[in-house]
């Protein structure tokens, strides 16, 4: 887990920002400034946002609070053009794709980390800088529970190249969403491990393509040649899964918290343990203050608020994301009940600074793979 709230070569190079007098007041002075300033605007890659709205508004009357649910990939392109612009829309960044928002956001200014004095001792280091993580989320294997009631119809990422697999697995495709690039990407750096997988599977050493330099690469070029089926959003995956009444239905990754979705959309979602040499990826969830909010206080209050309040479970600001497949990062946050946890998934949990280092390798080799 510490692998993910690493910062990045880049990122470590900026100057660091000049500390704000707000980032040590007391909620209560936060909300007595919050309120003068009125509102607080969150551009967040998640729709749960809206479920802290309310909750938000009626816990600091006088401040309201404006969420724009936004993907990570388009929340930084926006970010970057209104800094160009010098307008700014947003006072707090809630996004994914850390190994962008590390790189490029941070290295050029544009997020200010904010650490809640309430919190500071019960966030370890890897998720308290470069930027504050309230939560781990996942991109992970996913597959239709009612269908395969005895568990995952597979127990090794190899067997999602093969026959019985072809033109039934399911993602978003990379070069629309930066997690699941960040996804293909983290296969890429487990080479060695997608190897030694190939092998346990199939009792004989990889043997590469021409052209191909690794086991992670190969094993990329094999599942896109399996008619590996690319759409523009999460919920399409999930439908595709997770529908109710299917005989043969697909697989594919996901995140493993929209499994809360399961009674009200009619899906049977679960996610895969078990499988070699990981199901998918564990990365941080990050919260930052943008450069030059029109409201620093309300923004700071919204951060705190999110990273939970005093209890076990984090109370209303954390209560969309207190569900299995998000992971607290505060240790003084209990985890939900009958979650799997995270060693039990098994998933890799990211180093955002090496994946960026190849990122752009990587998509540009999944180009050629189309």
């Amino acid at each position: 887990m510490a692998a993910c709230g690493g910062g990045s070569p880049e990122a470590a190079t900026a100057e660091p920002a000049e500390a704000s007098p707000l980032d040590t007041v007391g909620i209560e002075e936060l909300h007595t400034q919050a309120q003068e300033e009125g509102e607080v605007r969150v551009y967040a890659f998640t729709s749960r946002i809206a479920s802290v709205e309310k909750a938000f508004e009626e816990t600091y009357p006088g401040v309201d609070l404006i969420p724009t649910d936004i993907s990570s990939t388009e929340q930084i392109a926006r970010l970057k053009a209104e800094a160009t612009a010098g307008t700014t829309t947003a006072d707090v960044a809630y996004l994914s794709d850390a190994p962008v928002v590390l790189t490029d956001l941070m290295s050029e200014g544009l997020l200010t980390n904010y650490v809640p004095p309430r919190v500071a001792e019960a966030l370890p280091k890897e998720f308290a800088e470069p930027l504050v993580a309230n939560r781990l989320s996942t991109k992970t294997l996913m597959y239709n529970e009612e269908a395969h009631p005895d568990g995952a119809p597979v127990t090794n990422l190899w067997e999602l190249t093969g026959d019985e697999w072809k033109g039934r697995v399911v993602m978003v495709d990379p070069q629309v969403r930066g997690d699941y690039l960040d996804l293909a990407t983290e296969v890429v750096l487990r080479a060695d491990e997608m190897a030694a997988a190939y092998e346990e599977l199939n009792g004989s050493a990889i043997a590469l393509d021409e052209g191909v330099n690794n086991a992670g690469e190969q094993w990329l070029k094999d599942l896109y040649a399996n008619d590996l089926v690319l759409v523009d959003d999460t919920d399409t995956v999930n439908a595709a899964i997770g529908e109710t009444g299917q005989k043969n239905p697909p697989i594919g990754f996901t995140s493993y918290s929209d499994r809360r979705d399961n009674e009200d959309e009619g899906w049977a979602l679960q996610a895969a343990t078990g499988v070699a040499p990981a199901p998918g990826i564990a990365f941080p969830a990050l919260l930052a203050v943008t450069k030059d909010a029109e409201n620093p206080a309300a923004a700071r209050l919204l951060i705190d608020f999110l990273m939970g309040d005093d209890s076990e479970t984090g109370g209303a600001g954390f209560e969309p994301f207190y569900v299995a497949g998000d992971y607290p990062t505060r240790t003084d946050v209990l985890a939900p009940e009958g979650a799997v946890s995270l060693e039990e998934l098994g998933a890799w949990s990211i180093d955002p600074a090496q994946v960026a280092e190849i990122r752009s390798d990587v998509a540009d080799y999944l180009l050629t793979l189309s």
